[in-house]
Formats: structure tokens, sequence, C-alpha cells
């Protein structure tokens, strides 16, 4: 849709040449966006009546039944793209949505979180409740009668977020790192400190002096990237959000070394176990007094 901060002028001209060679936007546009069944837009008008907004707009939660998909006549597929709903709206930070898988037998509810600002990490809020997933989008499992206290569970893990938020302008690191020296060995040590929350943060590490390889822009805004040290070592990193930034621009531009902060997660790949580091921010030297 050329919506998203990767869309360059390439992408533009590319799509310059496919019309010069007949394709029709408009055909596209309705196959790709269009079109949806009639079960999926009821299915997305019972869940909006659901919409409970808590912690002062920042949480938008909505629901989604057995019966909602037996009434509509949508199958749980259909319930994909209601959580983009809810985290466009102004002023949300974490968008959920609370299903009901047919899996489940009424005994089980499906919860998925969508952060809508770089600093709430939901993989966090996630893995507190027994959950997994990364920093924009992660999930969990729970029992129907636990939806009460998962509300107020969201809300003071936002808080919590929102507090560490505040205090990023003096980021508080627990160690320097090489890119080379970032092992899972390193990242496994560490976890020994958890459960992680707002009273016991999650280790934040320190590359300094590295430079930036193969930098990617990724659907979302997302960046990915390598670092390398002198010695050659390297580590994979991501900046969540960060294409619109400045940060995220230096990390584009690629070229001489910078000092980056972020956290450790695992990067698991058909039986490689590595980390790699989600940036948080970064500091061209040139620029440090």
């Amino acid at each position: 849709r050329f919506m998203f901060s990767n869309t360059n002028a390439e992408a533009h001209a590319a799509a310059a040449d496919l019309i010069a060679m007949g394709v029709e936007p408009d055909a596209v546009f309705r196959r790709l966006y269009e079109g949806k069944p009639a079960a999926r837009v009821r299915l997305l008008a019972r869940a909006l009546r659901t919409l409970d907004l808590r912690s002062n707009g920042r949480l938008a939660v909505a629901c989604i039944s057995l019966d909602d998909l037996d009434q509509t006549g949508a199958d749980e597929a259909d319930s994909e793209g209601v959580i983009d709903h809810l985290r466009a709206i102004q002023g949300v930070e974490i968008a959920a949505v609370i299903r009901e898988p047919r899996a489940g037998g009424g005994t089980l509810k499906k919860v998925s979180m969508r952060s809508a600002q770089p600093h709430v990490d939901v993989a966090r809020i996630a893995h507190a409740g027994g959950g997994g997933g990364h920093a924009m989008a992660a999930g969990l499992t729970i029992r129907p009668s636990a939806i009460p206290d998962l509300r107020a569970f969201l809300c003071e893990r936002l808080a919590g977020e929102m507090v560490e938020a505040a205090g990023l302008d003096a980021i508080e690191i627990d160690a320097l790192v090489s890119p080379g020296g970032a092992t899972r060995a390193l990242y496994t040590e560490f976890q020994r400190l958890a459960p992680f929350g707002p009273g016991n943060p999650e280790p934040t590490f320190a590359v300094a002096d590295a430079r930036i390889e193969r930098p990617m822009m990724l659907k979302g805004g997302h960046i990915r990237c390598t670092l390398m040290d002198a010695s050659g070592g390297r580590l994979k990193a991501v900046a969540w959000r960060a294409g619109e930034t400045a940060m995220g621009a230096r990390i584009m531009a690629g070229g001489g070394a910078m000092h980056f902060v972020g956290r450790l997660k695992p990067d698991d790949w058909q039986g490689r176990e590595a980390v790699e580091l989600e940036i948080e921010d970064a500091a061209d030297p040139r620029m440090v007094l």
C-alpha cells in the first residue's frame, strides 16, 4: 500500500514499471485488501462492540467467543486483523484480543497482544504471564476465570512499562559486551536473575564501537542489521519501529562505528542457539561529549 516507512523511490519506480506493462492497480488492490467475506466483517463488528479502554486509553481490549464465530459464520482465521483496529486507536499503547479457540473446548482463552509504541515491550508482559513472543507482538493462554485478573494485570504491567520508559534518559547499563562476546551462555547466565519486571528490570547491555553491516528495513518500520567488532565478532540486532526515527536513519546509513544499548534475546533457528540485541538506543561516538 506504500504506507510503511521502508517504502522508497525504488519501490514506486518498480510499481510504475508494472503499471506500464499493463498491471491494473485497482484490480490488485481489490484482490489483496478488499473482497473480505461478510462473515469476517460481522465478526469484526461483534468484536468491536466488546471494546474496553483502560489506563486512560492506553490499553484496548476486545473479546471474541465461540458464539461470535457461530453467529457470524466466521472461522478462527477471520479474527486476524481485529487487533490492528484496536492498535490504530489514538492513544493506545497495547492492543489485546482475547479469543476462545475451538480446540480448547471452552476451557482456554488465547490472548494476543500488540505494542503500538516502541517503549512498550509486550513480550516482557507475556513472559510474566507464562507466554512468549517479541517486543511488538506476543501472546499467552489463560483460563476463562482469569479474564478479570488479566485486565488488571495488563494495566499494572503497562504502568510498569511507562515507569521504565520515563527513565530511559538515564539508562543503567548492567554489562558492556562486544558483538563476539554476546553469546548464548552469557544470556543464560543473566537469565538466572529472572523473573524480570518493574522491580527487577531485565538486564541492559551496551555494545561500544560496533560497525553496522547489512542494515535492512522491514515491514512496519523495523530495522535489522549485524553489529561487528574490530576482531570480526558479529551480533545480529533489531530496532523495532525505528524506521522513522533519527536513530533508524543513522543505522540505515551504516558506515562508521556506533554505541548501542539494548537487551539480549534468544535467536534460535534449526537447532542453532544464539542471541540478538534488541536495540533501545544508539549514539554516534563522534557526537558524544
